[in-house]
């Protein structure tokens, strides 16, 4: 689907692009086919009908089909329309040709626009740019300018906006969590290591009760003979999110608590003021997953 729009966006610019070069001809080519259309209606109509009627209808008329209507429907999607009547008015250009190029030429001559223009793009078509450089060999002298791995970072910044927690977390049923009373022995800590994980969530008694986390680097000087329980290593520094949170917003929190790992779930406030007050969570509390600051749970 991604190429296919690529694509189509590729035919709607090759077709539009021409049109648009020689702004002042088109504008111009507009202006005059509109005004031909407003004064050759009530001429017509007036053959017809009354002239007070003949008026009245051409008045209505070109304000509905002429003003209200493209109006409406071309601001949805501007590129789209123009695409589909691109041919129309290609074809007036050519017939008012002799007409609106002395006009277009004159505004050219004394309407000079500055060079350097500012140019405004919308966060939809800043993603778009990013994919084309990527993909199309059009952009190839733009690529060479980036690495891959440059494009790559500007493409999922962009992305995070529109991507929500919920669709980057690792699901609850598979995040390894241990309960506050763990035994620290030679055993214990070789499970901790099997496990592959920085950071595991720590329970008191129920697994949804959680009271924090666990550095699994903070375990390295632990001695197993001590026979320590995994509650002497308990960090409250966990973030809750609501599963609508958007990547953009979660990376803004973990920038501003100082967090690396946090839970999601649709009682997040309740979470997180259970966690910094110590007060057990409710058991009616569930998890949906956890994400980390790389926004993906570590594997």
């Amino acid at each position: 689907m991604k190429n296919s729009r690529q694509e189509i966006d590729k035919k709607i610019v090759k077709r539009i692009g021409p049109l648009i070069e020689n702004h002042h001809l088109l504008l111009v080519t507009l202006l005059v086919a509109n005004a031909l259309a407003m004064e050759a209606l009530p001429i017509f109509l007036n053959q017809m009908v009354a002239p007070w009627l003949a008026v009245l209808v051409s008045v209505t008329f070109v304000l509905i089909f002429g003003e209200i209507l493209p109006q409406a429907v071309f601001s949805s999607d501007p590129l789209k329309h123009g695409y589909r009547f691109a041919c129309i008015v290609r074809m007036f250009q050519v017939i008012l040709y002799p007409v609106c190029m002395p006009i277009a030429w004159l505004l050219d001559r004394f309407l000079k626009h500055p060079d350097k223009r500012p140019i405004l793009f919308r966060h939809d078509e800043l993603k778009q740019m990013i994919a084309f450089i990527r993909s199309d060999d059009d952009f190839k002298d733009t690529k060479e300018q980036f690495t891959e791995h440059e494009l790559s970072y500007l493409d999922g910044v962009l992305k995070l906006r529109n991507t929500t927690v919920k669709n980057q977390r690792t699901k609850w049923q598979n995040v390894k969590t241990l309960p506050s009373d763990f035994v620290l022995d030679e055993n214990g800590l070789k499970q901790i290591a099997e496990t592959g994980y920085s950071r595991i969530p720590v329970y008191h008694q129920r697994e949804n009760n959680l009271i924090g986390i666990c550095l699994v680097k903070d375990l390295v000087a632990v001695n197993p003979s001590q026979k320590l329980t995994l509650d002497n290593f308990v960090r409250k520094k966990i973030a809750a999110f609501y599963p609508h949170t958007t990547c953009i917003e979660a990376l803004r929190d973990f920038e501003r608590f100082k967090v690396h790992f946090a839970v999601i779930s649709k009682q997040a406030s309740l979470v997180i003021n259970c966690i910094r007050s110590e007060r057990n969570v409710p058991e009616s509390v569930q998890f949906i997953g956890a994400i980390t600051l790389e926004v993906k749970h570590e594997r």
